[in-house]
């Protein structure tokens, strides 16, 4: 049976991130999970420049000297974290420790140097405007889902009617939202203006205004609303 892993984006704000490995995988990781506002603690025997330098940079992240194979203070780190990151390389050891603990925990965990044990996985990750995308490729090759993240976003970018029909029904959602409209009908609303004919073709020629026009007629045709002024009419 194959499993896949499900791509999902998640709000780390304010969670306790626990990173095994003070070098340079260690400092990246570190960097992008801070960046996010987690809190992160980063445990190992030795650290590297760059890993020390952030520690200055950032109050949230906070270094721990120990050794990982010290299994009992490895324990104690886990258990008081959300997320478990090992940052080491060719550590099946100590990967197979995490494991088992994190799973005694009910903790996420992420093995940086083994894709084929890792329970979560970080994806390359791109945007265009409000667009955003990640690529996994399983560990096969992060030069690869480099590349193909460019080029994804490069796709995006030349997609003009995709940003201003994200833009134009995200505003649309808003109001109908914020005048108390039933989620069903804000469904079905949300698919109909979606598959409008005459609102792709003016988002397709970068008619904004009318496409937004063309909003507003079928919004208030279905709900009786006026979404340029958002009552109910």
């Amino acid at each position: 049976m194959l499993l896949l892993k499900i791509p999902i984006f998640v709000d780390v704000e304010g969670m306790e991130i626990l990173i095994v490995g003070g070098g340079e995988e260690g400092y990246k990781k570190a960097r992008r999970f801070l960046q996010a506002g987690a809190r992160v603690t980063v445990f190992s025997k030795e650290f590297c420049e760059d890993l020390l330098n952030l520690s200055k940079e950032w109050p949230g992240l906070r270094i721990v000297h120990g050794d990982a194979m010290d299994q009992g203070a490895l324990e104690d780190l886990i258990r008081a974290s959300d997320i478990i990151v090992s940052a080491l390389n060719d550590a099946w050891d100590i990967d197979s420790v995490i494991i088992s603990l994190a799973r005694r925990y009910r903790k996420l965990y992420i093995l940086a140097g083994d894709a084929g044990r890792t329970q979560c996985g970080l994806g390359i990750e791109g945007s265009s405007g409000d667009i955003r995308v990640a690529i996994y490729t399983d560990g096969r090759s992060s030069l690869v889902a480099m590349e193909a993240r460019d080029r994804v976003a490069g796709f995006l970018d030349r997609q003009a009617d995709l940003h201003v029909m994200l833009k134009l029904l995200s505003r649309m959602k808003r109001i109908l939202r914020q005048s108390g409209v039933p989620s069903d009908l804000r469904i079905e609303i949300h698919r109909r203006v979606f598959r409008d004919p005459i609102f792709r073709s003016r988002a397709e020629a970068g008619d904004e205004g009318g496409a937004w026009e063309r909003v507003v007629e079928i919004v208030r045709s279905m709900a009786g609303i006026d979404l340029r002024v958002g009552l109910v009419g």
